[in-house]
C-alpha cells in the first residue's frame, strides 16, 4: 500500500473515531494510538469503560501509587520488554488496554497489534494494563517493569 493510501486510510479511521466519540475529548496521544492499532481496535464507550475498570479493581488490589499489589498474588512473572514482545508477537487474542492516568476510554485490541505499536500504547499513560477478565493481567509500569499474571 502506498504511503499516501495508508495516510488516507489512517486519517479516515481517526475521523471515524472522533465521530463515534463526538462531544467527548480524548488526548492526542490516545488518538494516535487508536490510529496506530488499526481498524480492528475497538474504542469502548464511557459506560463500558467504567464497568471494566470496576471489574478490574474488584479483581486486583491496587497500591496507593498505582501498581497492582503483587504480594497478594502467586505465580506472577517479571519479564523484560524483549521477552514480552517475543512472547506475544503472534498472539491474535484480544485484551483491554487500561490507563493509569487520564480519562481516555478503554481500548480493545489484539495482542500482536499492541506489541507492534507498544510505543504508541505506552505514550498514552505512564502505566498501562492489558487485561482479560479472570484470565490474565499484564502490567507495564513506567519504570520499565513488566509483570504478567496468568490466572488460567
Amino acid at each position: 500500500m502506498a504511503d499516501s493510501e495508508r495516510k488516507k486510510k489512517l486519517q479516515g479511521l481517526l475521523e471515524r473515531h472522533k465521530l463515534k466519540n463526538k462531544g467527548k475529548e480524548t488526548s492526542v496521544l490516545f488518538d494516535e494510538c487508536v490510529v496506530a492499532l488499526g481498524s480492528d481496535v475497538i474504542v469502548l464507550d464511557e459506560e463500558s469503560s467504567k464497568a471494566i475498570y470496576k471489574t478490574f479493581e474488584q479483581e486486583f488490589k491496587i497500591t496507593s501509587y498505582g501498581r497492582i499489589e503483587w504480594d497478594f498474588y502467586e505465580g506472577d512473572e517479571n519479564i523484560d520488554e524483549e521477552t514480552f514482545k517475543n512472547r506475544y508477537a503472534n498472539e491474535e487474542r484480544k485484551g483491554y488496554l487500561l490507563w493509569s492516568h487520564g480519562s481516555d476510554p478503554i481500548l480493545e485490541a489484539k495482542m500482536n497489534q499492541i506489541i507492534r505499536n507498544l510505543d504508541d500504547v505506552k505514550a498514552v499513560s505512564p502505566d498501562v494494563w492489558i487485561y482479560q477478565e479472570n484470565r490474565q493481567i499484564i502490567e507495564i509500569f513506567h519504570d520499565g517493569t513488566i509483570r504478567v499474571l496468568n490466572k488460567m
